[in-house]
């Protein structure tokens, strides 16, 4: 029940199939439309995407929406953010939820490249205790069933 930092999450207006990002002031859009009825897309590397559907008649004023964690993600950054004492319990985690064919992938600084990771190279690198993995920002994650098959970050 506490607001999202806006870097955590995108607001996207979809028209016609198409999907315009929308602006953030805060933790707030401003919405203005002729129709009856928008839809609009909640995404986050760290929350479940949404799509919420607004009823614009009469709707002046807020809306407020609840966002539902990720839990694979917010337990990625955890590790990313925290001491890591217990080496092979963490190891052992991320093994179970990482694919063995999982694509991992590290986008450079302003996205002027991408390096790729196997499932092993990612484990060694996130367990390691540097200061580098505590500087490691979830950009995507993609699953099939309940393990992740796809994983995007960045080093801030």
């Amino acid at each position: 029940q506490k607001s999202i930092d806006t870097d955590k999450f995108s607001l996207f207006l979809i028209e016609n199939g198409n999907k315009k990002k929308l602006s953030l002031k805060g933790n707030c859009s401003t919405i203005k439309s002729d129709k009856k009825e928008i839809i609009v897309l909640v995404e986050s590397p760290y929350y479940k995407k949404d799509t919420l559907t607004i009823s614009m008649e009469g709707a002046e004023g807020q809306m407020n929406f609840d966002l539902q964690p990720d839990d694979y993600a917010m337990m990625l950054r955890a590790y990313m953010n925290s001491d890591l004492k217990d080496w092979n319990k963490r190891k052992k985690q991320l093994e179970d939820i990482l694919s063995d064919d999982a694509i991992i992938q590290e986008v450079m600084f302003e996205e002027i490249g991408v390096e790729f990771l196997n499932k092993e190279e990612f484990i060694a690198k996130i367990t390691t205790p540097t200061e580098t993995v505590k500087q490691m920002e979830i950009i995507e994650i993609e699953y099939e069933g309940d393990k992740i098959i796809s994983l995007k970050y960045i080093q801030k």
